[in-house]
């Protein structure tokens, strides 16, 4: 049983050792990766009262616009 106890140890430990340095990677790394890479748009959410306005591309979506608004 102690061998067992020992090797899950182990496992966690190296799990949460690996995590640390991907982490760390991903905070003091030169160039940012994954889900944390760029910078958030400028018009993103709501403003001013209003959400942005609907891109042109034709597969855009909006529940703001009225339905007659092509």
């Amino acid at each position: 049983m102690k061998l067992f106890i020992k090797r899950a140890f182990r496992v966690f430990l190296g799990i949460i050792l690996l995590a640390g340095a991907i982490a760390g990677v991903e905070y003091f790394g030169g160039q940012p990766m994954g889900l944390f890479s760029g910078s958030r748009p400028a018009n993103l959410g709501y403003t001013n009262g209003a959400f942005s306005p609907p891109s042109w591309k034709p597969n855009c979506v909006s529940s703001t616009v009225e339905k007659s608004d092509k």
